[in-house]
């Protein structure tokens, strides 16, 4: 009995510290990199963030402003995370006008992406911005877009893949991002 009693204690103990160094692994080889990254942008927060073999997921809290800084964000993070997927989600404060402008410019912004013209999205960006009008912003890198929209006080984040390859069938936003209201 008290062999039982030890070699169950011996696994208990050895799960223990095994979960904890993998807390200790996520805290400061995953966590704390990540939010050292995301000071590039000072009023920038994370919401939530989750951690697992193969992904980290983050939903971030941006500024209600233009962010200029958002490719070297994406490359730290990237940097950072390694081989694991990167999912972002920007908690933003769309208002209807925002969300009906995004709507309307999906189907060109798709169109584009399956045509690999930058130039088409960039017209569609701008052509329904000026319908809406709604103010707008395009920062780009090789295989993504980052489109920014405002009106008034509201704003409405999307990081649109241009791999095709790589995008599922409804899927055209980058890894999923989802905005969410904020409650002021």
């Amino acid at each position: 009995m008290k062999r039982r009693i030890r070699s169950l204690s011996a696994i208990g103990l050895t799960f223990f510290c095994l979960y904890a160094f993998y807390l200790f692994y996520q805290f400061y080889y995953i966590e704390k990199p990540v939010r050292k990254a995301l000071r590039i942008i000072p009023t920038a927060s994370i919401y939530t963030f989750e951690f697992t073999t193969d992904q980290v997921r983050l939903k971030i809290i941006l500024p209600p402003k233009f962010i200029s800084n958002f490719p070297e964000l994406y490359s730290r993070l990237d940097e950072v995370i390694g081989e694991r997927d990167l999912l972002i989600q920007f908690k933003g404060n769309p208002d209807t006008r925002l969300t009906m402008a995004w709507d309307r410019m999906m189907y060109g912004i798709q169109q584009g992406v399956t045509k690999k013209d930058f130039v088409k999205i960039y017209q569609t960006v701008d052509r329904i911005s000026k319908q809406k009008n709604v103010e707008y912003r395009l920062s780009h890198e090789e295989d993504w877009v980052l489109i920014q929209l405002k009106h008034n006080k509201h704003f409405l984040y999307q990081v649109v893949l241009l791999d095709h390859e790589r995008m599922e069938e409804d899927d055209m936003i980058l890894h999923r991002l989802e905005i969410l209201n904020i409650i002021n």
